[in-house]
């Protein structure tokens, strides 16, 4: 399938206009922005799934309160051949109700507890 600008889907989020966001973290590292990430809680139904996405540039996050009807895209922008962006978030919606960035990487989290130590895109532990 292929959305917005004609870049296709991200095989991490099949069918993503089913995934509604109910969480958005920034982490920024101390030292390298590198190794910041932001982390997007998406539910469907029951389903859970927490997606990471690594170094992420150009982030921008909407006014006003994310509801229901927006739906998070999530494409392979790997084809433009952009210096170290392979994945671009965005909205279906025209308003862009869900923050919208391009990152280096994207990766599927098991969730996490309160108080657990997180982990950097090279494995090592973030303060």
């Amino acid at each position: 399938m292929v959305g917005p600008e004609d870049d296709p889907y991200h095989s991490i989020l099949p069918d993503p206009y089913l995934w509604v966001v109910m969480e958005f973290t920034y982490r920024r590292h101390p030292t390298d922005w590198r190794e910041a990430y932001i982390d997007l809680l998406l539910v469907r139904g029951n389903a859970k799934r927490r997606l990471r996405f690594f170094a992420p540039r150009e982030v921008e996050v909407p006014r006003g309160q994310m509801g229901d009807w927006c739906r998070v895209y999530v494409s392979d922008v790997a084809g433009r051949q952009l210096e170290d962006l392979r994945v671009r978030v965005q909205s279906f919606e025209f308003d862009w109700c869900v923050p919208s960035f391009w990152a280096a990487s994207v990766v599927e989290v098991a969730e996490q507890m309160h108080g657990e130590p997180i982990a950097a895109a090279d494995g090592e532990l973030v303060p």
